[in-house]
């Protein structure tokens, strides 16, 4: 099968459809839930656990790029236009979740005193502890890992492992609880073994590996223009309070 390439004008048009569908989705029902529902909670053992540690911001940050990483390598149109269906549906499966049985992850106050604590404000301003069950955070980050794994499976396995520390980045920093992970790990698993059927294996084709430079670039780029506020005192007008949720 000789299939049409993935042009970059068309991840770009992908990226921005099913971005619009996340953002309408998922930031119009937490919206709605943050002032018109019962909020629920979650807790298991596990989330005794695992303490609070503001550094691991750094791992929480890297879900962007690791979303991101499946974009780079994937050299087929119908591949492509695939993963992006793949995708939506994995927004579409959380929402009778975040509709019907809002959850939510009670947060202690923590002083905005270094690099790290600053990234949890931003992280904060940005996450609303709303639409916790299941968690994209998570979901996301195992569906584009399996997805490079179909591409370049050592690639791959290692995006697994790093999906492993975002998880615990979410439960470190009070973002989600274990369930929340849980049921995106299965969430994402489900989608992938249904999004690719009856789908060419020839379409299974990836750049060349040097391309992976692009999302791992993103990824120091984030960071830096993510700390670059804290370095050069930018926020520093917004944090006349002691504390921020």
């Amino acid at each position: 099968m000789n299939a049409a390439p993935a042009t970059w004008s068309l991840k770009l048009g992908l990226f921005v459809v099913v971005g619009v569908l996340f953002t309408a989705i998922y930031g119009g029902i937490g919206s709605f839930q943050a002032t018109n529902s019962t909020l629920h909670m979650v807790p298991s053992p596990v989330d005794g656990w695992v303490p609070f540690s503001a550094p691991w911001v750094v791992l929480y940050l890297f879900l962007i790029p690791q979303i991101f990483s499946p974009v780079f390598i994937i050299e087929k149109r119908p591949l492509l236009l695939r993963a992006a269906l793949a995708f939506s549906l994995l927004i579409l499966a959380g929402t009778p979740f975040w509709a019907l049985y809002p959850v939510t992850v009670p947060r202690a106050d923590v002083p905005v005193v270094d690099l790290w604590t600053y990234g949890v404000a931003l992280t904060r301003m940005i996450d609303p502890p709303t639409n916790c069950l299941p968690s994209m955070h998570v979901a996301e980050a195992c569906f584009s890992a399996l997805l490079v794994r179909r591409l370049d499976r050592p690639i791959g396995n290692i995006l697994l492992g790093t999906t492993v520390l975002i998880w615990y980045s979410t439960l470190a920093l009070d973002q989600h609880w274990f369930a929340d992970g849980v049921l995106g790990i299965a969430m994402a698993f489900a989608v992938d073994q249904l999004a690719y059927r009856g789908l060419d294996p020839a379409v299974f084709v990836s750049k060349p590996r040097v391309w992976h430079l692009g999302w791992l670039g993103l990824f120091v780029a984030l960071f830096l223009a993510a700390a670059s506020g804290w370095w050069l005192g930018w926020a520093l007008p917004y944090l006349d309070t002691p504390m921020w949720r």
